[in-house]
């Protein structure tokens, strides 16, 4: 990624990362564990893989708008990156080289550690200070949501797999200090499987 890192959150999943990756690597479930999302379109031909763009509508904070993402890395099992090339809320205003990347990584029998980091470069120093105050916290839980790790467990919730979210760690980096988080998330029940009917 070429943004300036911002966020990274993490998960431990009790699943190994083929289930993980099967849901993550999946577009048409974007709307299932991101809780921004309310639809996914493709604009790109082919697979999931690196060059494959997706059209996401999203809501934030009541506004309505759309996102172009484009798939940056794609590796099975393993590590996918996307770029915000374009969106109608505002963020290329404010920022460049917009991204994410989904880490997993497995550590041990059927435990895998899932990691979300978010990256960008605000434009100017007004934005840098905005930034500062408050993009990186708004950011957090526009990108995130309150739901979305709860989210990523119900769609991992594949029956006879133990796929459930044992807990959660937050952690953001600020320029004065660095903080960690840690509670415990709700067991989901619905299966994956079933959502993506």
């Amino acid at each position: 990624m070429n943004g300036k890192h911002q966020v990274s959150r993490t998960v431990e999943v009790a699943a190994d990362p083929a289930a993980i990756w099967s849901v993550i690597a999946d577009s048409t479930l974007l709307p299932q564990w991101a809780s921004v999302v309310k639809d996914v379109a493709y604009l790109g031909e082919g697979e999931e893989g690196v060059g494959m763009t997706r059209h996401c509508n999203v809501e934030l904070g009541g506004r309505t708008g759309t996102m172009t993402e484009r798939c940056v890395e794609f590796i099975p099992t393993r590590r996918a990156g996307y770029v915000v090339d374009d969106d109608t809320l505002g963020f290329q205003r404010m920022l460049v080289d917009y991204g994410f990347t989904i880490t997993l990584d497995p550590v041990a029998v059927r435990a895998t550690v899932l990691r979300i980091d978010t990256y960008y470069t605000p434009r100017n120093p007004l934005y840098a200070m905005l930034n500062r105050l408050v993009l990186r916290r708004r950011m957090r839980t526009v990108v995130d949501g309150p739901s979305r790790i709860s989210r990523i467990s119900a769609a991992l919730s594949v029956p006879g797999t133990g796929c459930m979210v044992q807990s959660t760690i937050e952690h953001t980096r600020s320029p004065s200090a660095n903080w960690w988080r840690t509670r415990k998330l709700v067991t989901a029940a619905p299966a994956w499987r079933a959502m993506a009917r």
